[in-house]
């Protein structure tokens, strides 16, 4: 019915333009100049005002706490198995082979960033593991993959996820964005390296990506890793990880995580706060594909909360 109007209206419109132009030519003279010019501005004002109180730009904000547990012997993630019902257990797998690759290559010797080697510096580390985790979190949501997870028990097991299906979503080699991941060091394990050079990700058109650090200062506090991703014109969506709490010493394991008792034994926790600020410009509030860019934000924040936030 809706399209039935638009069309009927559309078309009376051709037809009193139409009519509209034979008269002007029919009767032109210098008396119309003013009238015309007149009528011309008022309608352009008139458009103008209508379309700018169309526009309206947003901002939203989602705030949780992540966790990330390491062996105090190494300070790396701890080689036991983590809990597959739970988002953050699926993320803990995933930090063990980002800081293990001795796990993913064959015959692989040494390491391809360098480790930490005290609680300060494991600080540090995990921020960018976290932000390099998230990184590669995102990329699965977009795209439409079979999610592996490892059970001591049961093996391997998976799950197909489709993404959130839009109308202009581009496909791109991974290696376009090699320059931005490479500002952090977990881009180097070799199967990263890999990845970046034969996996391709979906975003929508026109959709930028940035990796950015803010380092301690009294004025932006504890350091930050982010990731931006931006559509010029028309969204931001700045995923900030910062430092919290570190929870030192014995028995400070995470029960969430249900690390056996030996690897407990030497386990350090530590905490970050992830908040996800999402902002939409005015300047194309009223565009359709506005809508649809405001869902896959939501989807997009909404699952990156599920799977890391232990709040």
């Amino acid at each position: 019915m809706y399209k039935v109007l638009i069309l009927i209206s559309a078309f009376a419109l051709i037809i009193l333009a139409t009519v509209t132009i034979i008269l002007v030519k029919l009767n032109w003279s210098e008396k119309l100049y003013s009238p015309l010019l007149s009528l011309g501005l008022a309608g352009t004002v008139t458009t103008f005002i209508t379309v700018l109180l169309m526009l309206k730009g947003s901002e939203t904000e989602t705030n949780f706490t992540t966790l990330v547990a390491i062996d105090s012997r190494d300070y790396l993630i701890p080689n036991t198995h983590y809990p597959t019902d739970i988002g953050i257990g699926n993320a803990m797998t995933e930090y063990f082979f980002l800081t293990h690759p001795e796990f993913t290559v064959d015959n692989y010797q040494g390491k391809s960033f360098e480790t930490p080697k005290n609680d300060t510096e494991a600080t540090l580390f995990n921020l960018e593991l976290v932000q390099y985790g998230i990184f590669k979190s995102i990329l699965g949501f977009t795209n439409e993959t079979k999610s592996l997870s490892f059970d001591i028990n049961k093996g391997v097991s998976g799950e197909f996820k489709k993404p959130y299906k839009m109308k202009e979503i581009v496909t791109k080699p991974l290696k376009e964005l090699k320059t931005e991941l490479s500002k952090n060091r977990f881009s180097n394990c070799p199967a990263e390296l890999f990845s970046i050079e034969h996996l391709k990700y979906k975003f929508p058109k026109g959709t930028k990506v940035e990796f950015k650090r803010i380092p301690t200062s009294p004025k932006t506090g504890p350091e930050k890793q982010v990731i931006i991703l931006s559509k010029e014109y028309y969204f931001k969506i700045e995923i900030i990880i910062e430092a919290g709490l570190a929870s030192v010493g014995p028995n400070s394991d995470p029960k969430i995580l249900k690390i056996d008792t030996e690897n407990a034994r030497y386990c350090h926790t530590y905490l970050y706060n992830i908040t996800i600020k999402t902002t939409f410009e005015k300047i194309t509030g009223g565009n359709w594909r506005t809508e649809e860019l405001k869902n896959w934000a939501s989807w997009l924040s909404n699952n990156i909360e599920n799977k890391y936030s232990i709040n």
